[in-house]
């Protein structure tokens, strides 16, 4: 496999993730909303994914997870 055929495969599997996360925060914050929301690394037990979710509207920082309000060490 090529170098140009493995970054494709992988562009696939991120959408596919993607699209993934989003039907699971849909599901959770309402039809559609998953899509303009991002997955942070930290983290979170009171997340549907087990990790921080940010508004990037709300909070462009980054700095408060929609579920837990963390990650407490970035304020």
């Amino acid at each position: 496999m090529t170098h140009k055929e493995l970054c494709k495969k992988i562009q696939r599997k991120r959408l596919e993730l993607k699209w993934e996360i989003d039907s699971i925060l849909d599901e959770h914050l309402g039809e559609g909303e998953g899509q303009w929301h991002i997955v942070g690394g930290w983290d979170c037990e009171k997340s549907p994914i087990g990790l921080c979710i940010y508004n990037p509207f709300k909070d462009p920082a980054k700095d408060s997870c929609i579920f837990c309000g963390g990650p407490h060490e970035r304020k």
